[in-house]
């Protein structure tokens, strides 16, 4: 039965990244009668996610009678306690989102998470944008619930000045340095 949850859980976490992930839940579903309580974090940095989240789990809800998704949103500063207090006493969320690095490594070290190989193709985590974050020991340990792109821009007048070309600015880490090294050398810092 355990396993039939985890399965069910999973299921959700994919329906959460919109890859439209149902499966065969539903003749599972109707057989239990089970909560799943899913903490999460984002709202106060992705607009609409909390909306989204919504949506998505009426509609789990709704394509899979007898599971209930409980979920909370996590304020930022509370996260990362509130869910290592709550995996020390094994009792926390049945799905909740964590950010990469350090903080999700130490819960892996302790054994707070399972490894999703299990539970989902590699044909559909090789779809997932960074992947790699979430690899440990040939194991893939989380799944992106969001992505978002950094960008950068620059002042062309000042580029110039540092005798760069404004038209042609660096695309790499190298070509980034270099250009840093090359405008602090000529004293621009604005």
């Amino acid at each position: 039965m355990k396993n039939k949850i985890i399965s069910l859980l999973l299921v959700f976490s994919l329906t959460l990244l919109g890859l439209g992930m149902l499966a065969t839940t539903s003749t599972l579903a109707e057989e239990i009668d089970e909560e799943i309580t899913f903490w999460w974090w984002g709202g106060q940095e992705s607009p609409g996610l909390e909306d989204y989240l919504e949506e998505v789990v009426a509609n789990f809800e709704a394509e899979n009678p007898g599971v209930r998704i409980n979920q909370s949103l996590q304020p930022t500063d509370d996260l990362i306690p509130a869910f290592e207090a709550a995996a020390e006493a094994r009792s926390g969320p049945d799905i909740a989102t964590l950010w990469y690095g350090v903080y999700q490594q130490e819960h892996i070290w302790a054994g707070h998470i399972e490894p999703l190989n299990p539970y989902i193709s590699e044909e559909e985590m090789d779809l997932w944008l960074d992947k790699d974050l979430s690899e440990f020991e040939d194991q893939v340990w989380a799944s992106p619930l969001y992505g978002y792109g950094n960008i950068m821009v620059y002042n062309k007048q000042l580029l110039a000045e540092a005798g760069l070309d404004p038209d042609n600015p660096p695309v790499t880490w190298e070509e980034f340095l270099d250009a840093s090294a090359r405008l602090q050398d000529e004293n621009i810092d604005s």
